[in-house]
């Protein structure tokens, strides 16, 4: 999405007028240092945030005269007006550069008389003549910075002013006025607004004081001024706090460009001609150029050439070097690489399809899980000036609201694009009425995540929830301003009567932020230190002193209703590589080490060179309790082999026990281990244990583990029931600890409940996951 093109010109006045005090107690504040203040800030901005601009500053009230028609009249009128632009092109605009900015803040207030309609004459002289080379491209505009206080005689100038309101009318190009000490209401009109990233439209300085009206001068000027801004769908603004946030804020300024234009096909016999704009999407941040540190007579551009070689191969080689033309793409599969030629590419990974947006079916909203919501977020309006598209748009979404439906469509913005699989969810306001379209997920975009079993869980007592709800509700951040009747107006979020302390619309991301005000202080001086991020926007970043105090005695209640318990971390091994083990000097301990030496694969899973890693030393046996450390560990990775070995190594009873009370310990972490595919992995051991236990005679140790899991981890029972592993029997196994086929079977259905069963079949629904993931 593109950023709009603008030409601008700036009016600052600098007469005399100008300086008269802010604050009695600071002679240094006047009308004139906070007008300047706000044109600075507005460069600033317009030279970050959008580089595709023209721009000049009219200085009104100067002592010299510097202005192309005061030249073209040659020096018979528009004195006192000098022109600061610095241009490269016809347009008699400026490209925008920090040196016109510096020319600004060397400006000073003068004492000489500054003439409203010379410096209006001259600001719209400055956009007819660049209009001739910008076209309708530009959106053309006309800032005035002023107190009212300056030289007005429209008299005898009536052909002029009338001219110069054509001239504005002809190029679409409204006044934006930023009066200091200004009276009366702002008319802000729906065309209103400049466009500029740091206060939304034209910002106006705040003042304290407002000097002498001059018999009612001022308010002529104000009056005339508004008019001139109600014919151009201008603003005139009076002082208000908004160059608090011109200093603060700032967002780059989008155009409103669709991003689809066809048709949405409800049915094969119903299909509506739709725009698509995009509603809400991450904004990153600009990307760094690389220039030269010393810049030559031809600028500081650099390019980038890549030279690709043989891996292996010396520069000083003939056959070091290779061209591009040499070089085939391929992917992995495997340990072999699949060579795809360069113009087939794209047949591989496009899938082919049109470019359309129809309708599969709906369903509940309730069935869609608000995570099923994927960014970016479009918005589906009717054609534009299509009466009968926006009737049947209307009366789809109405429908929709009042059946609680979403629709369920495959989209495809463009020809060949990754068709979607999105939701178009109802608006119907009274005002607006339009469809918001999300991507869902696809089966290979989800994760699967396994939790415990909360209805197993001890379920929290009346007093814990009602504690709960409480807190809850002393954390609301939409505080109720007024009713909620039918003539109640609704904000941009839809909140009727209320009024919300952290909107999304006033909330700016502090990391954005941070980059642009210290990029604002380095482009003027290259050494100065990293500013601290503003207390205001690091403010949003922390609860709201006031809700938190609010909270405190629902968070008392929860202190009271729970009891909490401190749960230290577990200590984690660490890994040691190779080159570690090259540096110790025994040189038994050397080869003792690189026979437990693992190769793994790079992380990035693409076959790059491998590296040799020592094998993480197992701790385990540290974590047993004390009456029950065995001299045997069995890893968590290869357990089965592990136990296995184990048994066969085993050559008397106590170690064959040994063996097995190892294998119930790692069973156990297994259990405790549910990513990764540990559930799976043990219950493949359990059934080994079970096993190995009939062949070895030893039910006891089995039938223990098989209790303490039921005792412990109660969320397993219907997983063992459902994979239907019971106690060893007598007849299986006529051993010590064996138990009667009736008890065995009570033992299996004892819990045996429709929450067991669910739980059964998600179990399986993981294992499938797990097994396909496994595959794939």
């Amino acid at each position: 999405m593109g950023q709009p093109k603008e030409a601008a010109v700036i009016i600052l006045d600098c007469g005399r007028t100008m300086a008269a005090k802010l604050d009695d107690q600071d002679d240094t504040k006047t009308h004139f240092t906070l007008a300047k203040d706000a044109v600075i800030d507005q460069l600033k901005h317009k030279l970050l945030l959008n580089p595709k601009q023209q721009l000049a500053v009219v200085c009104m009230g100067t002592q010299e005269t510097s202005n192309s028609m005061h030249d073209e009249v040659e020096g018979e009128g528009y004195h006192n007006v000098t022109t600061l632009r610095y241009s490269s092109n016809k347009t008699g605009l400026g490209d925008g550069s920090v040196r016109l900015v510096k020319e600004v803040m060397d400006q000073g207030c003068e004492d000489a008389e500054s003439n409203l309609l010379d410096a209006l004459f001259v600001a719209c002289d400055l956009l007819s003549k660049g209009n001739t080379y910008l076209g309708k491209k530009y959106k053309k505009m006309i800032f005035l910075y002023t107190n009212g206080l300056c030289t007005f005689d429209p008299a005898g100038e009536e052909d002029g002013i009338a001219a110069l309101l054509d001239k504005m009318k002809e190029m679409e190009c409204p006044l934006y006025t930023i009066g200091i000490g200004f009276t009366g209401d702002t008319d802000i009109t729906a065309g209103g607004g400049s466009g500029d990233g740091g206060g939304g439209g034209a910002a106006a300085a705040s003042a304290g004081g407002t000097g002498a009206d001059d018999d009612g001068h001022r308010a002529k000027v104000e009056g005339f001024l508004q008019d001139m801004a109600n014919k151009t769908d201008g603003i005139v603004q009076p002082s208000t706090n908004v160059l608090d946030n011109l200093r603060l804020f700032m967002k780059k300024v989008k155009l409103q460009r669709t991003k689809y234009r066809e048709i949405l096909q409800i049915h094969p016999n119903m299909k509506i001609p739709v725009w698509s704009y995009i509603k809400c999407k991450r904004e990153p941040l600009p990307t760094a150029k690389k220039k030269l540190k010393v810049p030559t007579e031809d600028g500081d551009q650099v390019r980038t050439d890549t030279q690709y070689q043989k891996v292996g191969v010396g520069d000083d080689e003939d056959d070091a070097d290779i061209q591009l033309m040499d070089i085939a793409k391929g992917f992995r599969f495997g340990e072999t690489t699949v060579a795809v030629a360069e113009h087939q590419i794209e047949n591989i990974t496009k899938y082919q399809c049109d470019r359309n947006m129809v309708c599969i079916g709906a369903v509940s909203a309730s069935d869609i899980p608000s995570h099923y919501l994927m960014p970016p977020c479009e918005c589906v309006v009717a054609e534009e000036h299509n009466k009968p598209a926006a009737e049947a748009l209307a009366a789809v979404a109405q429908a929709l609201e009042e059946l609680r439906l979403y629709l369920i469509c495959k989209y495809s913005y463009c020809k060949n694009a990754q068709p979607k699989l999105c939701i178009l969810r109802p608006e119907a306001k009274r005002t607006k009425k339009c469809l918001y379209l999300n991507p869902i997920p696809y089966h290979e975009d989800m994760r699967t995540l396994d939790f415990p079993n909360l209805e197993a869980m001890k379920a929290p007592s009346e007093a814990q929830l009602n504690a709960v709800d409480t807190l809850i509700d002393s954390m609301k951040m939409t505080k109720h301003t007024g009713g909620e009747g039918e003539d109640d107006e609704e904000d941009e979020e839809g909140v009727k009567g209320s009024d919300e302390l952290l909107r999304p619309r006033d909330t700016y991301n502090p990391t954005n932020q941070r980059f642009f005000q210290a990029l604002l202080v380095r482009a003027f001086d290259p050494q100065a230190p990293i500013p601290e991020l503003d207390e205001k926007i690091n403010s949003y970043l922390r609860p709201d002193t006031e809700l938190a105090s609010a909270a405190q005695p629902a968070v008392d209640q929860i202190n009271g209703a729970f009891t909490f318990q401190k749960v230290e971390a577990k200590a984690v091994g660490r890994k040691r590589y190779w080159r570690e083990v090259l540096k110790q000097k025994d040189e038994n301990v050397f080869h003792a080490d690189l026979e437990n030496l693992k190769v793994e694969g790079d992380d990035d899973g693409m076959g790059g060179q491998r590296v040799p890693k020592v094998e993480e030393e197992d701790d385990s046996e540290q974590q047993l309790p004390a009456d029950k450390r065995t001299k045997h560990t069995i890893s968590t990775g290869q357990t089965i082999k592990h136990f296995n070995d184990l048994l066969d190594k085993a050559k008397t009873d106590h170690e064959v026990s040994d063996v097995f009370e190892a294998m119930a310990f790692c069973i156990e972490q297994l259990i405790d281990d549910r990513e990764g595919g540990g559930s799976r992995r043990a219950f493949e051991a359990i059934e080994e244990f079970r096993s190995k236990s009939i062949d070895k005679t030893k039910p006891q140790q089995f039938n223990d583990l098989l209790r303490k899991l039921y005792g412990r981890r109660s969320d397993l029972v219907a997983e063992i029931q459902h994979k239907g592993i019971a106690l060893i029997t007598f007849e299986e196994c006529p051993g010590p600890g064996a138990v009667s086929l009736a008890e065995a079977q009570q033992h299996l259905s004892a819990s045996e409940t429709p929450a067991a069963a669910s739980a059964g079949q998600q179990q399986q629904d993981n294992d499938d996951d797990e097994l396909m993931g496994t595959i794939t």
